[in-house]
């Protein structure tokens, strides 16, 4: 069943090909001829997965391009199909049809939700985890569950690379005794003068915040002794603007100068020297790599430079409007795009969580909003003080950034999961 799998996923990715549509259909037909079909494959001799709920593509991109860099073949689920028949129909497209994955390191993103049903399969010799924040509570539950999910799917022998400024994943290092852990972190960025409410996820209590960065990511201490570990690969002297840090005693700079891209780029270092990468090798990897894709990607839109970015839980659009505000001085306007699909999460009740304090500033003109979700972010907003004379309900989106184009003004792009989609075409095509 193996080779029948194998011969008509590649025709079907034949196909696809022809018609100019990438999809995951390859492998989905596989897993259905042969379920456990991943099991089957000649996985190549090195595997790093990422997994969590914010930064899995792009960490992944950055370990790839280190990865080939230094002269690695690679095997990578680039376009983010993070779900076992994307991860399959990749796989597949780099085997012969005797299932021998034709690849020196397999560099895959791992949807959360389903990660036992991958490692079950493939057994990862890292498992990198990028931090854990509330994201589609309508699929998960709470954080708690998918800490559990995530927990439940390490295998024993897997080492694991964890974010110590994220305490649920720290608690779940822990309780993995069996695993080898590797802790990377950051210190040296803007300190929040407010509290966190976060429980310790040792025992319930409050935890206590010595620094606290964004959302929960921050040092920590908790009565019951549960704190922040030692850290094996520390970012240090952190220079936002330069887009730079110290690792080590060696600088290194990429193109993105947000505190998050920063930890995303230290997870990636941190597999590559796991793996022996020179210094040398990941800062030229680095320092000129574009993820794009929506990840903070410049785009030339009228007479200026910004960004898209993909936004689909509290902290990513707590971060970028953020972002915004900080690095944008002059008058501006934001055109934020909201689904509610089910690759988005159902319930968008998440957009009454976000802090849109920012917003309020005079140097933002309008707020434009679209996308099935319209409604709910209007409501959002307008819930947050935003007053309604700033907000402006999008009727036609092309018509809409044809005028923004035009205007002598700076637009930013914020949309979610399902809406990046529409809202990219859209900007092409004007």
């Amino acid at each position: 069943m193996k080779v029948i799998a194998i011969i008509i996923a590649k025709i079907t990715l034949i196909v696809g090909r022809i018609l100019k549509r990438g999809s995951s259909l390859p492998g989905y037909i596989a897993r259905r001829i042969s379920p456990n079909i991943l099991g089957q494959l000649k996985q190549p001799p090195n595997i790093v997965m990422v997994t969590g709920t914010n930064g899995k593509t792009s960490t992944t991109h950055f370990i790839s391009s280190i990865m080939e860099k230094a002269s690695y073949k690679v095997a990578h689920n680039r376009e983010g199909a993070n779900m076992p028949q994307g991860i399959t129909t990749v796989l597949l497209e780099n085997s012969n049809l005797a299932g021998v994955i034709d690849a020196d390191v397999s560099v895959l993103e791992v949807d959360e939700g389903f990660l036992k049903m991958v490692t079950d399969e493939i057994t990862p010799d890292y498992l990198v985890l990028t931090n854990l924040f509330e994201d589609q509570l309508d699929r998960f539950g709470n954080l708690e569950e998918v800490a559990k999910k995530i927990k439940n799917a390490v295998p024993k022998k897997t080492k694991l690379i964890i974010n110590a400024n994220d305490p649920l994943l720290v608690k779940i290092g822990k309780d993995l005794i069996e695993n080898e852990k590797i802790y990377y972190g950051v210190e040296g960025l803007e300190i929040k003068n407010e509290k966190a409410e976060t429980k310790c996820p040792n025992c319930s209590k409050e935890l206590n915040y010595d620094k606290l960065f964004y959302d929960k990511i921050g040092y920590y201490t908790c009565s019951c002794g549960f704190k922040t570990p030692e850290i094996d690969y520390l970012a240090k002297d952190v220079n936002l603007e330069d887009k730079t840090f110290m690792l080590n005693g060696h600088r290194f700079k990429s193109s993105y100068g947000s505190d998050y891209f920063i930890y995303n780029i230290l997870a990636a270092i941190s597999y590559a020297k796991e793996m022996g990468i020179t210094d040398t090798i990941i800062e030229k990897a680095i320092k000129d790599y574009k993820i794009g894709s929506g990840r903070m990607e410049s785009i030339a839109f009228g007479k200026h430079n910004t960004i898209l970015n993909l936004v689909k839980n509290p902290a990513g659009l707590n971060r970028s409007i953020e972002f915004i505000d900080k690095n944008q001085n002059e008058d501006y306007y934001l055109l934020i795009s909201v689904n509610n699909r089910p690759a988005d999460g159902e319930d968008t009740t998440w957009l009454k969580t976000v802090n849109y304090q920012p917003l309020q500033a005079d140097k933002l003109k309008t707020i434009y909003i679209f996308g099935e979700a319209v409604q709910d972010l209007r409501a959002a907003l307008i819930e947050s003080g935003i007053d309604t004379s700033k907000i402006e309900v999008i009727e036609d989106l092309e018509v809409t950034l044809i005028k923004l184009k035009n205007s002598p003004e700076k637009t930013y792009f914020l949309t979610n999961y399902t809406a990046m989609e529409r809202v990219s075409k859209a900007l092409e095509s004007i």
